[in-house]
């Protein structure tokens, strides 16, 4: 995902849930730690959503597949906290 002038930048998708959606505060921290490492070389889409869990996050990528960029280079999936 080396992006240089004139090429497109990464994409990368954080898929999950509250611990997702938290991951630019500051307890959270992990999510705004991978855009400073990342940083013009790839955006990060947060696609957290609190409260969920796994069936209602396949529900989302059933039923609102435009909330789930397909262009992403690489998508971590994070859930099971509310299992």
């Amino acid at each position: 995902m080396a992006a240089s002038w004139g090429s497109e930048i990464g994409k990368i998708v954080l898929f999950g849930d509250s611990l997702t959606q938290q991951s630019f505060d500051e307890q959270g921290c992990w999510g705004a730690l991978l855009a400073s490492r990342y940083a013009r070389r790839a955006d990060i889409l947060n696609r957290g959503f609190s409260g969920y869990n796994t069936k209602w996050g396949l529900k989302i990528l059933e039923h609102s597949p435009s909330s789930f960029p397909s262009c992403a280079d690489l998508v971590f999936i994070f859930f099971g906290a509310n299992d």
